[in-house]
């Protein structure tokens, strides 16, 4: 259990709080604030268009292939924005994110939800809080960045931490799974 709470919390600061920043990086670049905020809506977007292809996937992947999808999206998003930030950099970026919350977070989420069923809600309400907790540290930590313009820096850590909770979820799922069975 502790572990997918710990991945909650990683996987907040990562997409929730990291996702907060695209915006005033594009604007510390001179972009006003309406390209910005039109290029985050891209999430919102791909969260609708990609939570439909989960369904679809599901069928096909085991959970383990899902979370590899859905981490592999943010870190390639992150690394895209570590090379180069643009405007369309930013809105491919927000659509990456928009998968990896249909698929890594969906993942996770459906995962704790069966992990200790006789405190599901206890189990589940922990899991939202960590969540938000790594959005709010994410962007702290983020803004410290951001604040002295270290945007490559900044994205390409988040890249790399999206890497290790990718190969972290992947394991710790792939475990379980071999644990249930056995």
């Amino acid at each position: 259990m502790l572990v997918v709470i710990g991945l909650a919390f990683v996987e907040g600061a990562v997409v929730l709080g990291v996702l907060t920043l695209l915006a005033p990086a594009l604007q510390s670049q001179g972009v006003g604030a309406g390209g910005p905020g039109l290029a985050i809506a891209a999430y919102g977007v791909a969260v609708v268009v990609a939570s439909r292809m989960v369904r679809v996937v599901s069928r096909r992947l085991p959970m383990p292939g899902l979370m590899a999808i859905g981490g592999l999206a943010a870190e390639g998003g992150y690394a895209l924005l570590a090379v180069h930030l643009s405007i369309a950099t930013v809105i491919v970026t927000a659509l990456l994110l928009g998968v990896t919350w249909s698929f890594l977070h969906s993942s996770l989420q459906t995962w704790v939800t069966g992990v200790l069923p006789s405190a599901r809600g206890t189990v589940v309400a922990l899991f939202a809080g960590c969540l938000f907790a790594g959005s709010a540290v994410g962007a702290s930590a983020g803004g410290a960045a951001a604040n002295s313009q270290q945007w490559g820096l900044l994205f390409g850590a988040t890249a790399a931490v999206a890497l290790l909770v990718t190969i972290a979820a992947v394991a710790s799922r792939r475990a379980y799974e071999s644990r249930s069975v056995g």
